[in-house]
């Protein structure tokens, strides 16, 4: 018989009076080792000992383009690329300052996902605008991946090198060269990818799917711990070890079992200041020291040590976090 929950962790809670929203949509760690919090008043940097926080001025065109930042991605070259609802913007580290990325017919689309792809290409999906791309001229211009398509939440590419794409339905689109195929999640609304053992994993909101040999079905994968639960998954991430870990609205942490056969199991976390099992969970990301960083609705940012003796350095109560 196996034990559905998985051993307790220790978390460290960041709260939202550190951040210039509460309303954080997405994290990532650049080239650095800063932290970057996108919210829905502005950007957020925390280099482990301080916070800054970046806003569009009207006056001055070094500034973000919007407040309202949606995604965030630190590229194979340590750039910082930054979507808003008003376009694309990256980061300059040695000027502070951000430049902007016109979109072809004075657009200004809301910017909701960006993927370096492995040939370099930059990746970057709208709200009702389809995809885009950056040529050689670091101009922006449309990039065909799922025809008919305008809603691009989410990209992925697989080790095949295959792109993967999700709005908001439950259309997934995968792209093998010059083929396209589309696939219906039977989960609901697709949140997120990864790879798992020769599969891709969908995490959906109701549940998991799989694609393998050709075929997408629901994911053979044990949930009796959610079984009755109305649990909604809201985000899902890997570490370099191929540990997965989901994120839900309210329900807590679970992870995938190492061990097989595959099951869903529990993590309980503890941390001061916040009830971690009933925290929404918005965004979760690992940082290059293989620890969990998670951002709860409303409330702020969880850490979860992976390897807590990486963390004795960090004096989290010197800088005020407990």
């Amino acid at each position: 018989m196996f034990l559905n929950v998985a051993r307790a962790q220790m978390a460290y809670f960041i709260p939202s009076e550190r951040f210039s929203s509460s309303l954080i949509s997405s994290i990532c760690q650049d080239s650095q080792g800063s932290l970057w919090v996108a919210t829905d008043y502005g950007l957020n940097r925390f280099d482990g000992y301080a916070f800054q926080t970046y806003l569009h001025e009207e006056n001055d065109s070094t500034t973000l383009q919007a407040n309202v930042v949606v995604c965030l991605l630190c590229d194979a070259d340590g750039r910082l690329w930054v979507g808003t609802n008003r376009g694309l913007d990256r980061y300059d580290h040695a000027t502070e300052s951000f430049r902007h990325y016109p979109f072809p017919d004075g657009l200004h689309p809301r910017v909701t996902s960006i993927l370096c792809a492995r040939d370099g290409r930059l990746l970057v999906g709208t709200a009702g605008y389809g995809a885009f791309t950056i040529d050689d001229d670091e101009r922006v211009v449309p990039f065909s991946l799922a025809e008919g398509a305008s809603y691009f939440s989410r990209f992925f590419e697989d080790s095949r090198g295959r792109l993967w794409r999700s709005g908001f339905d439950d259309v997934i689109t995968m792209r093998e060269g010059d083929k396209l195929q589309n696939f219906h999640s039977q989960k609901g609304v697709p949140m997120g990818f990864v790879e798992l053992d020769d599969c891709l994993l969908v995490a959906c909101q109701h549940g998991l799917m799989s694609f393998s040999n050709g075929r997408m079905s629901v994911a053979n994968i044990d949930m009796s711990v959610v079984a009755g639960k109305d649990v909604n998954f809201s985000t899902v991430t890997a570490n370099s070890d191929g540990e997965i870990y989901i994120g839900t609205r309210g329900q807590g942490l679970y992870r995938i079992s190492s061990a097989r056969p595959r099951r869903l199991e529990q993590v309980e976390l503890s941390a001061y200041g916040i009830d971690a099992n009933t925290a929404k969970l918005r965004a979760a990301m690992f940082d290059g020291e293989g620890n969990l960083w998670m951002a709860c609705e409303s409330k702020g940012l969880l850490l979860v040590p992976q390897r807590p003796e990486q963390f004795r350095s960090w004096s989290f109560e010197a800088q005020g976090i407990r």
